[in-house]
This record gives C-alpha cells, sequence and structure tokens, in this order.
C-alpha cells in the first residue's frame, strides 16, 4: 500500500530478483471484512480508503503469478486483538492524527469529524459512569512467492 504503481512495484520486483529468489508482502486485508478496528467506527471514509490502498491477498497473489512468480501463497502473519480505554488513548495522544496512516489520509476536516464523535460517546459513557472501550481485532496477512 506504500506504492502508488503497485503492478509497478511487483514487475521492478521480478525484474530484480535473481532465479529462486523470493518476494514477501506483509499487510493488511480490509477486502476478507474479518477485521475490526475502532477507526473504521468513527471515521467510516477510512474502509473505503484502505480498500483502494491495500490490494488484495488474491490480487496480491494473481499479480505475482502473472509476472512470473511461483508457489504463491498467503498465511495469516499477525492477529493480534486489543481492547483499550478510549479516554486513556485520547489523553495518551494514541488517537492523534500522525498515530497511524489510516487518519492521516483524511482531510483535518473528517479528522476532526471522526474525533468529536468518539469524544461525544467518550463523554456519554462516562455520564453514566462507565468507562468507553475502543478495540482493534486485526490481521496481518503474509504473501510471498518465489522465481523459478
Amino acid at each position: 500500500h506504500h506504492f502508488s504503481q503497485q503492478e509497478g512495484f511487483m514487475t521492478e520486483a521480478r525484474r530484480v530478483l535473481r532465479n529462486g529468489g523470493g518476494i514477501l508482502i506483509i499487510g493488511l486485508d480490509p477486502h476478507t471484512g474479518l477485521d475490526h478496528w475502532w477507526i473504521y467506527d468513527y471515521f467510516p471514509q477510512v474502509i473505503d480508503i484502505d480498500k483502494r490502498r491495500y490490494p488484495s491477498a488474491i490480487s496480491l497473489r494473481r499479480s505475482m503469478q502473472e509476472n512470473g512468480f511461483i508457489n504463491c501463497s498467503t498465511i495469516e502473519a499477525l492477529h493480534r486483538p486489543v481492547k483499550v480505554s478510549a479516554r486513556s488513548a485520547l489523553q495518551s495522544g494514541g488517537l492523534e492524527k500522525a498515530t497511524t496512516s489510516q487518519l492521516t489520509v483524511l482531510t483535518d476536516e473528517e479528522y476532526n469529524a471522526g474525533l468529536s464523535r468518539l469524544i461525544k460517546d467518550i463523554e456519554l459513557k462516562e455520564a453514566q459512569r462507565k468507562d468507553l472501550t475502543i478495540g482493534a481485532n486485526l490481521r496481518l496477512y503474509a504473501t510471498t512467492a518465489w522465481l523459478r
């Protein structure tokens, strides 16, 4: 997702690798529908942005095969569900725009609107003497392939 020309990246990887060389790509796959993230809840436009930024594991393998790679496969490399206090995350700076690329792609207006929704929910919970918990249930996938 860090390359604007993803197909060009695969072509270049094919060009510079020797026979027997391999490629490893690790990233989210928001196309699976398996992941949950507080960012997607409070900044709903991010999931669509992520679907454009992150190629699916299926499309990565297809592109690898089209560029002459073999033994293309994907495994779940990391699955680490996390829950934290929203108030604590806010106070510690963990909700600042620069903390994750998902937030940095938003306009200031979009970011501030989502943050306002989150703060409102924090305050509603605190009025009930409860703590709002936010969480992530994300998976990172490793897709690998080899040159003949």
